[in-house]
């Protein structure tokens, strides 16, 4: 029995002492951990020097495309990039967002190019009408957007939108918009520039008034019936009647168009 028991414990002392012998030293857990330490201040040190350095210096690396209404020193303005911007450290969505900011720029684009230039693509936004409200006269895109205030020596050749002058009624505004694409796009004998005006009525009724023509053409609220309005206008014009011609009201009723001339034809 005690020559078993001394043989038992001489087998768990010889595996407890092999088992520490796989475990690792003291030693080598500190080299490991100098070893990450010093990668780690190479790393910071790398990155001192880069973010530091005139190599990655944007300066005057800046192009810029796609403005007409901005300038290239108006939009580097806005992207708040200087002598100092470094392209490493450099936020694109806050040059973008900062850019995107300006009420005539509809999208933007930042793209870097290693190791010190970016560009800049600008997509601006496009007047598409003018809304003439209470405090002045705002350009308006094709979609909708009250984007900028229209100023002296701007366009103003284009269409106007009237009788929304709190500016707030967003569907009567589309509506309008819908208007003018449809006059401009469906019939020829619209020149691109000849709708002057459209006036929305308090109860959402259009009246159109063209550059060329004499007299207002009531849509009501109906979309432009552009066949009737073409017929109308080359049978007036046919006639010679036109310069007499008052009012041609579309929506008179259903299938029907009224026009009211100034005297009597037979």
């Amino acid at each position: 029995m005690g020559r078993y028991h001394r043989s038992w414990k001489h087998n768990r002392q010889r595996r407890l002492k092999t088992r520490d012998s796989r475990r690792p030293g003291t030693g080598a857990v500190m080299v490991c951990l100098l070893l990450v330490a010093g990668l780690a201040g190479i790393v910071t040190l790398a990155w001192g020097y880069a973010t530091r350095s005139d190599f990655f210096r944007i300066s005057d690396r800046v192009e810029v495309e796609g403005v007409r209404r901005l300038s290239r020193a108006e939009v580097i303005g806005l992207s708040g990039i200087d002598v100092n911007s470094n392209i490493i450290t450099l936020d694109g969505d806050r040059v973008r967002a900062a850019i995107e900011a300006h009420p005539w720029v509809a999208r933007a684009r930042v793209d870097r190019f290693y190791p010190n230039r970016v560009r800049i693509r600008v997509e601006e936004r496009k007047p598409f009408a003018i809304l003439n409200r209470r405090d002045g006269i705002y350009y308006v895109d094709r979609a909708g957007v009250v984007f900028a205030p229209a100023g002296k020596g701007d366009d103003l050749d284009y269409p106007v939108i009237t009788g929304l002058e709190q500016g707030g009624e967003k569907g009567l505004l589309n509506r309008a918009l819908a208007t003018i694409n449809a006059v401009r796009r469906r019939d020829p004998i619209f020149p691109r520039q000849s709708l002057s005006e459209v006036n929305v009525a308090a109860g959402g009724e259009q009246t159109l008034f063209l550059v060329n023509n004499p007299f207002p053409v009531r849509l009501g609220h109906a979309q432009p019936r552009q066949r009737e309005f073409s017929a109308i206008l080359r049978r007036l014009y046919k006639r010679k009647v036109f310069d007499l011609t008052r009012l041609v009201d579309l929506g008179y009723g259903r299938d029907k168009v009224l026009v009211r001339l100034a005297i009597p034809v037979i």
